[in-house]
């Protein structure tokens, strides 16, 4: 095997070509490649400190509407009956009300529930 000129050219060219590609095309692209995942991990920085102070507000509601539950829990109404006459039998009168009336709503009130159960299907 007899090394000519046209081996030490070629290999000339390689390291050319090589230091083309990798100076001109390779470095720009991987500077591109490492700018946009700074670029990806500061958004996922922001988007995890927006999320923990969302967190925050939203468990700071929880316990203020936990409070509120508690508070009105803890309300008790104050009521005082004093009834100036007693309440009985004999002071409650029936209302009088006719048969027709009473017929009347008695049907009202079935086709009401039987609408109301048909519905139901």
């Amino acid at each position: 095997m007899t090394i000519n000129i046209t081996l030490f050219i070629q290999v000339i060219h390689f390291f050319i070509a090589y230091f083309i590609i990798s100076k001109l095309l390779l470095n720009p692209a991987v500077r591109i490649i490492k700018d946009e995942e700074l670029i990806e991990a500061d958004l996922h920085s922001s988007i995890l400190k927006k999320q923990f102070k969302i967190d925050e507000v939203v468990n700071k509601k929880k316990v203020i509407e936990l409070k509120n539950i508690e508070e009105f829990l803890n309300i008790k109404p104050n009521i005082e009956i004093d009834f100036k006459e007693k309440i009985s039998w004999s002071t409650i009168k029936p209302i009088p009300i006719s048969t027709d009336l009473l017929e009347t709503i008695s049907k009202d009130i079935s086709t009401y529930i039987i609408k109301k159960v048909k519905n139901l299907e």
